[in-house]
């Protein structure tokens, strides 16, 4: 269990810094874009590089408690975890919702599958509680 938290450490860093690129590019979209006057469209442009921020940080967090062994950890990779997981579901949902596009998507199918396994891997070996091998204990020396 414990080198596939160590793995699972690895995947939040990328998964991390991968968030952080997606939410600089949008960002810097967001400011140099000139959108017309709708309304929601607006909002979800700008709710697009704030939710890849949280999610970079949430990413970042897991990997670095998991990397220094701290006791929040087992929480942050929860968290990250689900984030896994409901980024499939939304997926699996636009993909549902976009049916005419069905064969475009045929490509990513495998990636979503993958999305799912690391975020149910990663629930099965946080969820699980660790107990940390004992650390041996010190000989005395004797004198003589």
């Amino acid at each position: 269990m414990h080198k596939l938290r160590g793995f699972l450490a690895w995947v939040f860093a990328f998964t991390a810094l991968v968030c952080l690129r997606i939410a600089f590019t949008t960002t810097l979209q967001t400011i140099h874009g000139h959108y017309n006057l709708l309304v929601l469209r607006n909002l979800l442009v700008l709710l697009a590089p704030a939710m890849n921020a949280v999610q970079c940080l949430v990413f970042g967090a897991a990997w670095w408690t998991i990397w220094k062994g701290r006791p929040s950890a087992r929480r942050w990779g929860i968290a990250a975890s689900l984030i896994y997981v409901l980024i499939f579901c939304s997926l699996a949902y636009f993909l549902y919702l976009s049916r005419s596009g069905w064969s475009e998507f045929r490509l990513f199918l495998s990636m979503f599958w993958v999305i799912l396994a690391i975020g149910i891997a990663g629930l099965i070996a946080f969820l699980r509680r660790y107990k940390q091998a004992e650390p041996i204990p010190e000989i005395p020396n004797i004198p003589g």
